[in-house]
């Protein structure tokens, strides 16, 4: 299954949702607080994917021509990526830790995979819990790393009408002969 930078961030999202615990729709894509506008209500998960995908060795490409000589590019691009993961909230280390704990688990490392994307490890969890404003508030912070395919394909990579191939024979500095021989389709 290849998946889009998209796709990778909803299929992370819904994975985190079922593994932490939390409401699908408590779990939250973007790039974190920016301090405008009303808070969400609490508990609630903020996402944030790498901006580039990280590239696993080096892609595969699987060349292939059809009877028609259309020839056709397949490439494999094997990718890992970063979600850091900040829980606000009562509990907000309790539901980092079941996310973390989740990704040992058959049925989360199912649907992990069923999604397109394995979750390889998680980082420490940071409790980054401390007054805000006048009243105390719950933070917990951690990294997950995944990894994922890509594979482009090349419908029409071009197709092989004509081939040209000349042979010169010489002797020392003198040419003895030259052919020149053409194959085509039409």
């Amino acid at each position: 299954m290849s998946l889009t930078t998209e796709q990778l961030r909803q299929a992370f999202a819904g994975w985190f949702a079922e593994a932490s615990g939390l409401d699908a729709n408590k779990v939250l894509l973007g790039s974190g607080e920016d301090g405008r506008g009303p808070r969400r209500s609490k508990p609630y998960a903020m996402i944030q994917m790498s901006a580039s995908a990280i590239e696993i060795g080096q892609d595969a490409i699987w060349p292939s021509i059809t009877e028609s000589f259309t020839a056709t590019n397949t490439i494999w691009a094997y990718r890992h990526a970063v979600a850091n993961v900040q829980v606000y909230g009562t509990g907000a280390a309790d539901y980092m830790e079941s996310a973390r704990i989740g990704m040992m688990k058959q049925t989360l490392k199912d649907l992990a995979i069923d999604s397109g994307m394995e979750i390889i490890d998680c980082s420490a969890i940071t409790d980054l819990s401390g007054l805000l404003d006048t009243s105390f508030e719950e933070r917990a912070a951690a990294s997950f790393r995944i990894e994922y395919l890509n594979s482009y394909s090349e419908a029409d990579a071009g197709s092989i009408t004509t081939v040209t191939a000349t042979e010169t024979l010489k002797e020392g500095d003198r040419t003895v002969i030259t052919e020149t021989i053409t194959v085509s389709d039409t």
